[in-house]
């Protein structure tokens, strides 16, 4: 029913009774109509209400809210279900911005942003909110702003923001004498550091190195000197800091004194305030886009469990990689070892194989040869039993391997394999020579040195078979065969073992060995960080303590996809640890507080659900410097180079170390105290109270300006 005859109806229903008015709706006609009927006028009911719909067309109907009410009424029930839902913080920190959907998201015209936002202080009003609303306006490049906040029933604040391009306001700009509050923050950015840029200095000042040199000369990075840099180059987590220098409040009334704190040295601001720049990888959710042990590990546990990797990354490198792989593995460079393991209660409990040990140093080239395929590891398998086989036949000792002490049974069978082929190697070489110092006597080859060589090696089974029947008691003659002469019988169960046992053995070798490399690396004092490396090994130990039972390691895809996850987690602190620890040699307290900030942040991401979650949080937590470690975080900032120079004649002043601020921020405000009459009109209010009538804020760098100013008035 169209609105006319729905009113109509009404009408009609209370003229017909007599009522005297339409349920509190006031209609200007409802009286006339009624008169007309008490005076008894013949006219029928249907003239009655052709002649009222007529009446009804020539008024508006002020009980239909407009469009602007509407819109205010909108606005307050958004307001009042924030005061029921919201947290108070969000409260006590929100400001309202009310811009068009339109290209320039800004109201151009003045009446229309004035009547904006009187409408949307009503609303505020209304519903008891003192939140600060904003409107856009002029030109968007300017970002300029008028704003209203309701200081209660009494006071009404007012805004307005601006941008100054290419125009500095200093102090100077202002009256002659003024008393303002003055207070200052300045931000200043440490360069991006140049790692060869340091090297060649030191190469200038020492001799001048050819060109050739420099263009072989590889790029340096930061953690060229880090335990995982021989296998990759992580990006540097701490991209580097910036430092807040304040300068809390104090009182002028000369603009020549303000002038000599915004010349002022940054060592006599008040407070230091260090907030690390960290790279976006480290902040967004970026599990398994991370390149590290733990993105390899990942390609090998896929390969472990069944799952193929896409045609595009199955490939086998060619055989000149391979080549390579196999000279640093038996490089004559490399000797025997004696490595030493970290000490670590889980470390036993991984049967793997030590870090440094031939094996383990297989396992991790396996990582990072062909993108970790499986078809890579067999050709790399293949090449590797190869070289183990030559090495037996021509009695070369085993690198990376020891050849004293007894096997360690911990360790996972492969290994244990190695170990004794490498000491039975070693007497089989010291037998060799013992067979040449008897021949050397001899001009040429006799009976009776026939027989004395013959003689020398029963002496010499004799007794080894004497010590391994004391050793081992309960072993039979095929047992003394497998120790004795172990060549064939190893290197048959290393070109016959299956790929399935292969992998078992080479996964929780990797595991073991990726984090006995980053266990290695230097991290300062970081009990934070300790404590989590503890954790990772018992929870590698926890989880390959299955592949050791009768489990197949395809049953157990989602317990490593997992523990990869967690891996990922603990290398990439690991690394921020290692990057602040570095940079902030110093002064460990600020390096162990700023790593415990950023722990703490990342703390609620280390979960172990695969699924990926996505954090809109950012990372700003600033750490205070205290006034013995401003001179270690200083030197964060080196004096320009010669192409930075030029950029002093555009200097604002407060130079650290040459660097001007990236921002300057500076707070102007007027305090007076409020009595009868200061506005024109009589105050309720105490005599003795104050308030912040006028308070100017610029922030901006040598050649951009930005300014707001708010206004306290009394309404």
């Amino acid at each position: 029913m169209p609105p006319s005859d729905r009113w109509l109806a009404k009408i009609s229903r209370h003229v017909e009774s007599g009522e005297p008015e339409i349920e509190g709706h006031r209609f200007s006609y409802i009286p006339r109509v009624r008169d007309r009927w008490r005076i008894g006028e013949t006219a029928t009911l249907a003239a009655q209400r052709r002649r009222l719909r007529l009446q009804l067309e020539r008024f508006d109907d002020f009980t239909i809210a407009s469009s602007w009410e509407r819109f205010i009424s909108e606005i307050e029930a958004i307001c009042r279900q924030w005061l029921a839902d919201g947290p108070k913080i969000l409260m006590d920190f929100f400001n309202w911005i009310i811009a068009p959907l339109s290209a320039s998201g800004v109201v151009l015209d003045d009446p229309e942003s004035t009547k904006l936002l009187s409408s949307v202080a009503v609303a505020l009003s209304n519903c008891g909110g003192n939140w600060p609303a904003f409107v856009p306006v002029h030109d968007p490049s300017r970002k300029a702003y008028i704003g209203i906040q309701n200081l209660g029933t009494v006071f009404t604040r007012r805004f307005e923001a601006d941008r100054i391009g290419s125009q500095v306001l200093s102090s100077t700009d202002f009256p002659a004498r003024v008393k303002v509050n003055f207070s200052m923050k300045l931000t200043y950015r440490t360069p991006e550091y140049d790692y060869d840029n340091e090297e060649t200095l030191v190469s200038e000042a020492n001799e001048t190195i050819a060109e050739s040199e420099v263009a072989n000369h590889p790029k340096k990075q930061w953690d060229d000197d880090c335990s995982w840099a021989e296998w990759y180059s992580a990006e540097d987590p701490v991209k580097g800091f910036e430092l807040t220098t304040i300068w809390g409040e104090r009182m002028f009334e000369e603009t020549l004194e303000m002038a000599e704190v915004e010349n002022a040295s940054s060592f006599d601001a008040d407070s230091w305030l260090l907030y690390p720049i960290v790279s976006p990888y480290m902040v967004n959710d970026s599990i398994g886009k991370f390149v590290g042990f733990a993105s390899q590990l990942q390609l090998l546990t896929a390969d472990t469990s069944g799952q193929e990797n896409s045609k595009s990354t199955v490939t086998v490198p060619p055989p000149s990689v391979v080549d390579r792989v196999m000279k640093d593995l038996f490089s004559d460079e490399v000797g025997s070892s004696n490595y030493v393991e970290a000490e670590n209660k889980y470390g036993r409990a991984m049967k793997g194989a030590p870090s440094d040990s031939l094996f383990a140093q297989f396992c991790l080239h396996a990582l990072w040869f062909g993108n970790c395929n499986i078809r890579a590891i067999a050709v790399l398998w293949i090449d590797f039993v190869r070289e183990i086989r030559w090495c037996w036949e021509e009695s070369e000792h085993l690198p990376r391997m020891k050849i004293t002490s007894s096997i360690d049974l911990s360790t996972c069978l492969i290994h244990q394999k190695l170990h004794m082929l490498a000491i039975c190697i070693d007497r089989k070489k010291s037998l060799s020579r013992e067979k040449g110092t008897d021949r050397a006597h001899e001009d040429g080859i006799s009976s009776n040195s026939v027989g004395k060589s013959g003689q020398l090696e029963r002496d010499v089974l004799s007794s080894d078979m004497s010590a391994f029947k004391a050793a081992n008691p309960d072993a039979v003659f095929e047992d003394f065969i497998r120790w004795h002469s172990p060549g064939d019988w190893v290197l048959h169960y290393l070109e016959t073992v299956r790929p399935q046992q292969l992998l078992e053995q080479m996964v929780c070798t990797a595991f073991k060995s990726s984090a006995d490399i980053l266990n290695r690396a230097t991290y300062g004092d970081f009990k934070l960080m300790k404590s989590k490396m503890d954790q990772l090994y018992a929870t590698l130990a926890s989880t390959l303590k299955s592949l050791q039972g009768e489990s197949d390691i395809s049953d157990l895809s989602g317990d490593l996809k997992r523990l990869c996850q967690v891996f990922e987690h603990i290398e990439k602190l690991l690394i921020l640890a290692a990057s602040v620890h570095r940079k902030l040699l110093d002064a460990p307290c600020l390096a162990q507080a700023i790593f415990a900030d950023y722990f703490n942040y990342y703390l609620p991401k280390m979960g172990t659900s695969l699924e990926s979650v996505c954090y809109e949080k950012e990372f700003t937590a600033k750490e205070k410097v205290g006034m013995h470690e401003r001179d270690v975080v200083s030197n964060l900032f080196p004096p320009p180079t010669a192409n930075q120079s030029w950029r002093k004649v555009l200097s604002m002043g407060n130079l650290l170390n040459g660097h001007e601020p990236i921002q300057r921020e500076i707070v102007f405000s007027v305090i007076e105290r409020i009595s009868n009459g200061h506005y024109s009109s009589p105050t309720p209010l105490s005599t003795d109270e104050q308030i912040e009538t006028h308070r100017m804020y610029i922030s901006g760098t040598s050649n951009d300006l930005w300014v707001a100013l708010s206004v306290t008035s009394w309404d």
